[in-house]
């Protein structure tokens, strides 16, 4: 059990005077002017193409939401994917680097993403963010879930259809199949009420739900669905009939136009929280079009499948949008990649760009700032030995130009991608100096790179699969003893009426949680700061350090906090307040005080840094100044 110590104090100008560790703002010097802490959600679909939306030139699709995303942001028309397909496209976006650097120059699945450095996910958490995840994962090992890397809160995966024998009988011979699979359906689950729904729908719902839940502190939603993955055979009439995709397209149309109706209920429920303009939302793909489904890369070449080596399979179509920081309706056709997400973020939400990071900060680039590339060369290495001949990949990009190969033998390809979008004439003869230079380019960034890296051989029991409905939490998992603080002490001054300070230690952690109600406010808001010490700091140093924030008798050699804090609105809530009587004021200063005895909850809650809060309520006295 956690051992946890209450102080309170009441003092007449908290935080104003001795220079108080307590007041000072958990704002690092990069933060940007915004008002409260911007909020990300990061949405990264599976499979699909550039040409399959209608901002990016789609005519047989509606994607109306998707649309509005990019009238109300920045619709990034060479943004790539350099890791590609699925498992390493998302392992070097949440690492924020080439998969190379850890040894991934291929599918690798099983290959353990580092832990010497943080997820993106990690990052945020330690820097207060609720993290929260939705849908596919796909990333590192089996022991590498999404709550051992830095997500907070993953959603459960619903329980999937059983067809039964009589409704196989009565399904297309295109879908019998599918739907006889033990595993059962693919894309139709079951709701918490028993209902039978599309898997995208209940995710979006997820989503929605997410939101809601954190309004009131800083989160980072990911959002990964199944969708449009193939086989997309199950799309429901209900969503083809929207579309006037022919043929095998029509299916995958029905999945896409899911996707879009999740984006219309997200930008509605950022809406109604107030929440627009203070969330970044990036919409993305983690490769190219499926052609086998009928996905478009249009007007490039290739996909996912047998175009591997064409730019449809990783040329993605990318929006930023955060209406009042990003302009709305503009079009940014530099070259980027999907481990600039990672590197912006982190500048977005006032943090430094951890080192070992590929990316750039995109806002200066998309806020027309910065007219040149984020980039000036990206380059691809997919040569894993064992990897699917058809995913070997060489290539470099430069410019309008791109430079490519399958193995190391063969000759070098160029193409003019500004005049031949679709890759139909090899210009190498007559370029040969920009060949040499690109191949130089490559070669060199080759040097910098790690060894190929092994898959493990894992014996130790994985975490497990979060099944079922609702949510899963971190906080649930690693922070075990939910108990209720015990008051060692409580001291009150009858001057204390601006604000209160009620101090929590948490020797084992050598932390001290400070919370500060607003006595000026009928409603009383709390504002908590989380200071935590080093390890040789003594139960008399954290007593005497408390002693220094609250009075004038001051301890010299007091212990520093090595890690200070400010946790989000949402961390405490005031659940009630009763007034309890009144009393006169024995200070020197005139008047009458209203007691209330004011009760909060507290969330559990995994700072980081090794800090854990556990949930707990209390009730503390507070005096308002009768005016």
């Amino acid at each position: 059990m956690k051992q946890i110590t209450l102080i309170i104090f009441f003092v007449l100008c908290v935080f104003a005077t001795h220079g108080n560790a307590a007041e000072q703002p958990d704002v690092p010097a990069q933060a940007r002017p915004n008002q409260d802490a911007p909020n990300v959600i990061l949405i990264y679909i599976d499979d699909l193409g550039f040409g399959d939306i209608g901002c990016f030139g789609c005519e047989d699709i509606p994607t109306p939401h998707i649309d509005r995303l990019a009238a109300e942001g920045v619709q990034c028309t060479a943004s790539y994917i350099t890791n590609p397909p699925c498992c390493p496209s998302r392992c070097s976006m949440i690492m924020g680097q080439y998969g190379q650097r850890f040894g991934k120059y291929g599918m690798s699945r099983g290959l353990p993403i580092p832990e010497d450095r943080p997820t993106l996910a990690k990052f945020l958490s330690d820097n207060g963010y609720v993290t929260g995840q939705i849908g596919k994962w796909d990333i590192g090992t089996k022991l590498q879930r999404p709550l051992q890397v830095g997500f907070t809160e993953i959603a459960k995966t619903p329980p999937k259809k059983k067809y039964t024998k009589q409704e196989i009988a009565k399904l297309p011979k295109a879908m019998q199949q599918i739907a006889a699979k033990k595993s059962g359906s693919k894309y139709f689950c079951v709701n918490e009420a028993g209902e039978t729904m599309w898997l995208t729908d209940y995710d979006g719902d997820s989503m929605t739900d997410f939101v809601k839940r954190h309004k009131e502190e800083p989160f980072f939603l990911y959002w990964s669905p199944e969708a449009v993955h193939s086989p997309s055979v199950e799309a429901p009439e209900r969503l083809m009939a929207r579309t006037t995709a022919k043929g095998n397209r029509r299916k995958l149309a029905g999945a896409i136009v899911a996707v879009d109706d999740q984006v219309g209920k997200l930008i509605n429920a950022l809406n109604q929280q107030g929440l627009r303009e203070n969330t970044l939302v990036i919409f993305t793909s983690d490769n190219g079009a499926n052609g086998s489904e009928g996905g478009s890369s249009a007007p490039y070449t290739g996909g996912k499948g047998n175009g591997t080596q064409k730019e449809g399979w990783v040329r993605v179509p990318t929006i930023f949008s955060m209406p009042g920081t990003l302009p709305q309706g503009k079009q940014h056709d530099g070259l980027i990649a999907n481990f600039d997400f990672y590197s912006t973020i982190a500048s977005l939400v006032g943090q430094p760009i951890p080192q070992h990071c590929d990316g750039v900060d995109l806002f200066p680039y998309l806020q027309g700032e910065q007219t040149s590339d984020a980039h000036e060369y990206l380059h691809w290495l997919n040569n894993e030995p064992g990897d699917a001949v058809r995913r070997h990949l060489i290539a470099v990009r430069w410019k309008d130009w791109r430079l490519y190969k399958k193995y190391d033998k063969d000759p070098w390809q160029l193409f003019d991608l500004k005049s031949d979008p679709r890759e139909e004439q090899d210009v190498a003869a007559k370029h040969p100096k920009i060949v040499k230079q690109m191949a130089a380019k490559h070669a060199a960034w080759a040097t910098t790179l790690a060894p190929l890296g092994e898959i493990p051989e894992i014996k130790t029991t994985a975490p497990k699969l979060s099944t079922g409905h609702g949510w899963a939490s971190a906080n649930q998992q690693e922070i075990k003893d939910q108990i209720k603080p015990k008051k060692v002490e409580i001291s009150y001054s009858m001057l204390g009426y601006r604000n209160t300070l009620v101090f929590y230690t948490f020797e084992k952690q050598q932390s001290v949680l400070v919370m500060k109600i607003d006595n000026q406010d009928e409603t009383f808001p709390v504002t908590s700061v989380v200071y935590q010490f080093n390890n040789n700091t003594t139960k008399e140093g954290l007593k005497n350090w408390i002693n220094n924030q609250h009075s004038d008798a001051r301890y010299p050699d007091v212990p520093q906090p090595i890690l200070t804090k400010k946790l989000p609105k949402g961390f405490c809530k005031i659940t009630s307040s009763k007034q309890m009587g009144t009393h006169d004021n024995p200070g020197p200063v005139p008047g009458k005080f209203t007691e209330y005895g004011v009760t909060f909850s507290v969330k559990a809650r995994d700072i980081g840094k090794n800090i854990q809060l556990p949930a707990f309520t209390d009730t503390v006295k507070v005096y308002v100044q009768d005016k």
